[in-house]
């Protein structure tokens, strides 16, 4: 009591002194090691998705703020944590109580993907529609010995106006879809219907098969179209299969245009902006048979459009920085969108003169595009990761505006990982102008460039090649037609049997809808993922497994 009687005497003599701030200290409540196992794993590639057109902003305890890309996660919560769990016990590994987990899940990174509200009931239905049969009917049935004509891909994808594209079936067709003879019954009901119909005007009835005709057409060209799309991305799949250690696939796709960006921007300013064009490289190489590497290569046009001719420039460009970052590789696969810049002869013709003329020991073998409208890859992931760095690089007090900063903004502290950008300028007046035309190009998707020309191979089971100088782009080309069958071994299906069979429970499935690959491992899923390679059940949907297992315990 006497200590507080002389503070209080203290205080009213020489006033009360300041309080002191002592440092806020916080408990760690959670191991370093074990807070980094369960960042990596759901930071792995199989969970998270990025988005390239937004960001989210993440505030720490400090009141810090850090931008980052917008990423959303595909599977529930408890899913997550369920996997986590298997995950940890499969390796022994200690890990944090549910609830821990759970909390942890609410302050990360990736926020959980939800449905969006308000759409129109039969535009959401019907897009949901295009997904399932695009996702799961069409990829889940197509094989090339199939006895249902709607699921030979020898018959569909036969040309019947082209006689080097057309093969015969080396079996019958003697069974029949339900779901895809809807479509046939459907058109022939409602014919039946309105012909049922008395007393109706002609310019009526002209009118209704005018618009009942052009509907059949456009739903039997939208089939056709989803058939090539799933058939047409099977190449992709089938690339990274067997990618050899001198091989590499590379990704290509340019990027929305970059508009210049001020640290402080007036509002006179914000308009009338001309954006910059920047194209975007993935190159993808296998190691052994499980790991494959990704390297970015990102080329900012300084000067030029983007047309085959600055395509031709970067592809050269890539091809010297191959051959100095990665000399093992010596064969390369281009991938890219069926866009016009592209998809043309001028570049074809390049690439085979590039292949036959050019100072690098790095050839093209092959170029595969995908179906209209479904270009779609792994360049978009890049591309937002890219942007989020030129953001940052932004609210540090730096002017984007031109080509010059954007190099300087991506090699910032480091540049992103993975990422090489370098600037290219195109001369226009340099392109050649040529008139060459291949007959019904924009239906070949797949190039094989050979020592004698150019081998287009439309699908797998047809082959038809091009012998002709096209490195010369004369004015017209000479095309000799030969019609060589090529038998093609079908898909690996291997582990089918083993996950048709076997107890799934503690196992890491594939989060694509109805696919049904499941592994015992991580990094078998990510490979699996990364490569697309998915398997849908042709037996029976998941409503009859669960009536199956529903008979079996009431029998019990």
């Amino acid at each position: 009591m006497s200590k507080i009687d002389a503070a209080r005497k203290h205080a009213n003599l020489e006033k009360p002194g300041q309080m002191l701030n002592t440092p806020r200290i916080y408990r760690m409540l959670f191991s370093q090691p074990q807070l980094m196992h369960f960042v990596e794993f759901i930071s792995s590639p199989i969970y998270p998705q990025a988005v390239g057109y937004r960001s989210k902003t993440l505030q720490l305890s400090s009141v810090l703020e850090m931008t980052i890309p917008k990423v959303v996660r595909n599977i529930k919560t408890s899913r997550l944590i369920k996997c986590y769990t298997a995950y940890s016990k499969d390796q022994s590994y200690e890990k944090f109580s549910r609830s821990t987990l759970f909390k942890m899940l609410n302050c990360s990174v990736a926020s959980l993907k939800k449905n969006h509200h308000g759409l129109d009931n039969i535009t959401a239905d019907g897009m949901k529609a295009v997904e399932n049969i695009t996702d799961f009917e069409m990829k889940g049935h197509l094989s090339y010995e199939s006895t249902c004509i709607d699921h030979c891909a020898v018959h569909s994808l036969s040309d019947a106006s082209s006689v080097n594209f057309r093969a015969n079936c080396n079996h019958e067709h003697t069974d029949g879809c339900n779901n895809c003879c809807l479509v046939n019954n459907f058109f022939d009901q409602i014919e039946t219907t309105f012909k049922s119909l008395l007393s109706l005007p002609t310019d009526v009835i002209d009118e209704f098969d005018h618009d009942s005709n052009r509907a059949k057409d456009q739903i039997l060209s939208w089939k056709a179209h989803c058939f090539r799309t799933v058939h047409q991305d099977r190449a992709k799949t089938e690339v990274l299969r067997n990618l050899q250690d001198n091989q590499a696939l590379v990704v290509m796709d340019w990027a929305m245009k970059l508009l210049p960006i001020k640290h402080r921007e007036a509002q006179s300013d914000f308009f009338g902006k001309k954006g910059i064009s920047w194209h975007i490289l993935s190159l993808i190489m296998s190691w052994d048979s499980s790991d494959l590497d990704v390297y970015t290569f990102v080329h900012i046009l300084e000067l030029g459009n983007q047309g085959w001719f600055s395509v031709a420039h970067i592809i050269t460009d890539l091809l010297l920085q191959i051959f100095i970052t990665q000399p093992n590789i010596s064969e390369l696969i281009l991938k890219s969108d069926n866009a016009g810049c592209y998809h043309c002869v001028p570049l074809i013709s390049y690439i085979h003169n590039l292949n036959l003329h050019g100072n690098i020991d790095i050839k093209i073998s092959q170029y595969k595009f995908s179906e209209a409208q479904s270009g779609k890859d792994i360049c978009d992931a890049k591309t937002a990761h890219c942007k989020m760095h030129i953001l940052r690089y932004t609210g540090e007090g730096h002017d984007v505006l031109t080509p010059e900063d954007m190099i300087a903004a991506l090699n910032l502290n480091g540049g992103v990982k993975g990422v090489f950008a370098s600037g290219i300028a195109v001369d226009q007046k340099y392109e050649i102008k040529t008139k060459a035309k291949i007959p019904n190009i924009s239906s070949m998707n797949n190039f094989e460039f050979q020592a004698y020309g150019v081998m287009v191979v439309p699908f797998p089971e047809f082959v038809e090649e091009y012998y002709g100088k096209l490195a010369a782009l004369k004015e017209s080309v000479d095309m000799n037609e030969n019609n060589n069958h090529d038998s093609n071994d079908t898909e690996n299906m291997l582990e089918i049997n083993e996950l048709e069979n076997g107890d799934c429970d503690g196992l890491f499935a594939c989060p694509e809808q109805s696919c049904v690959k499941v592994y015992t491992h991580p990094r078998f899923l990510e490979a699996h993922i990364y490569s697309g390679n998915h398997v849908y059940s042709k037996n029976e949907n998941s409503y009859d497994k669960v009536k199956r297992f529903g008979l079996k315990s009431v029998q019990q």
